[in-house]
């Protein structure tokens, strides 16, 4: 195939980050971006690479009996959702061939138990967290989100998959900032101030809490700002100041500052109570991540053992979620304020004397507290365990380990290596993030030879 050539294509499967995947014969594996499996389509190539090509896609001949009309109207432009255009049921199946892909493809795991992914009754306005970046429209500031691949604005009338208390609160605050006349940030000139929106909310008891994440560090208009919108909106608990003076596109800088009303919000999993901060980790879909940690927490009562180690442990939610399953838990993470609100969540809940967290690498800690009776939580960033951490677990061989993972690729890469020293008893999809290719994985995995 050249450069810019257009030909028809079958489309037999969908890759992770929502791509159609096309194999003509004799050619290598070409990706359309808003293809779906069983379409004829017509494409055109517009990347060439040794062993894959991509296309855009130009016509669809013969439409999926499961493609649906998408209900946002700027879908085909904002980056935030790739799959509105898939029946949810289909999207559900989508997101377990991926995970089986990549562990078959890139974990050489061909012998794998049967599993699903655990989808929502109503896979909308789910989303805890939003981060809005700002920008002029006809020489008012507005918000939206980034089109995919681009820094051009995309203006909203609601996002559908935003819970829809912080859409409310978006609305209000932007035009409070119109009445302000304040001006956003400009990166291309680095001028501006107000870079981006941060706005969470807690669907157990509803409160809200906004960051307003500047250039510069003065109070003004922040304060006053802040202290109005509290005012005025009840379920609004606190309004921070985030300060990011750098030209990158990091959304949060290292300083953060309660303006006005208070430092951070509640919300449960389960029964248990947990503050959130600004910077705080925090799933991002209360319902579906009381399932994930359900099935955790099923996971970890078929190994038997009297201590839990949590790493990657955050603000200590899925440790502190098990807690009942031990007798002893220790957490571990390498940030400072997640383990202090982790301490913070384990007094909230009554455990302080029977849970202790620590602030330290993981790749430096395991080798201290981790033991061959162990049972090992994982839940690390997107890029997955580091190299080091890998070796320390397969030289103490803990007696099982639950892989909670983001990133399938990741995931299958890391257990290539533990495979060697442990089986696969039970996988686990939750589908945290609908409408769009991301996907929960939990993996339960027993040492071999007991």
């Amino acid at each position: 195939m050249k450069q810019n050539a257009t030909t028809t294509v079958e489309i037999v499967d969908l890759a992770y980050g929502a791509e159609g995947v096309a194999r003509p014969p004799g050619k290598p594996v070409v990706f359309v971006a808003g293809a779906l499996p069983g379409e004829r389509v017509r494409i055109q190539i517009t990347d060439i690479r040794d062993n894959y090509s991509r296309a855009s896609l130009k016509e669809i001949l013969r439409p999926s009996p499961e493609r649906v009309t998408p209900p946002c109207p700027v879908y085909q432009r904002c980056g935030g959702c790739q799959l509105q255009h898939l029946m949810y049921t289909a999207q559900l199946r989508a997101k377990r061939g991926m995970i089986l892909d990549a562990l078959e493809r890139i974990a050489r795991i061909s012998q794998l138990p049967d599993f699903s992914v655990q989808g929502m009754d109503f896979p909308w306005y789910y989303r805890n967290k939003g981060q809005f970046p700002l920008g002029l429209v006809n020489d008012e500031i507005e918000a939206g989100f980034y089109r995919s691949g681009s820094h051009e604005l995309v203006i909203f009338p609601e996002c559908r998959i935003q819970d829809q208390p912080i859409n409310r609160l978006l609305d209000r605050t932007v035009k409070l900032l119109k009445q302000q006349k304040v001006k956003p940030y400009r990166e291309e000139e680095h001028r501006g101030d107000l870079r981006h929106l941060l706005i969470r909310s807690a669907r157990c008891t509803g409160q809200q809490q906004l960051t307003f994440i500047t250039r510069k560090k003065n109070q003004s208009p922040w304060k006053e700002l802040a202290e109005q919108l509290i005012q005025e909106n009840i379920e609004l608990k606190g309004v921070h100041q985030n300060i990011n003076p750098g030209r990158s596109n990091v959304i949060l800088g290292e300083k953060t500052r309660l303006l006005a009303g208070e430092p951070y919000i509640t919300e449960y999993l389960g029964l248990f109570k947990f503050i959130i901060y600004p910077d705080s980790f925090f799933q991002v879909n209360q319902q579906m991540a009381e399932k994930l940690y359900d099935t955790v927490r099923e996971m970890a009562g078929k190994i038997k053992s009297e201590e839990l180690v949590d790493a990657y442990c955050g603000t200590g939610s899925i440790g502190i979620y098990l807690s009942e399953q031990s007798s002893r838990l220790v957490g571990i993470d390498s940030s400072q304020s997640a383990i202090a609100a982790a301490r913070f969540n384990a007094r909230l809940n009554g455990l302080k004397d029977r849970v202790e967290f620590h602030q330290a690498d993981a790749e430096e800690a395991l080798t201290e507290v981790l033991n061959p009776e162990s049972l090992l939580i994982l839940d690390p960033p997107r890029s997955g365990l580091e190299s080091q951490a890998r070796k320390d677990i397969l030289k103490i061989g803990p007696a099982g380990v639950i892989y909670v993972s983001c990133n399938p690729a990741t995931l299958a890469r890391d257990l290539k290596e533990l495979k060697d020293k442990y089986r696969i008893l039970e996988i686990s999809g939750v589908d945290m993030f609908p409408q769009t290719y991301h996907i929960e994985t939990a993996v339960l995995l027993e040492r071999k030879g007991g």
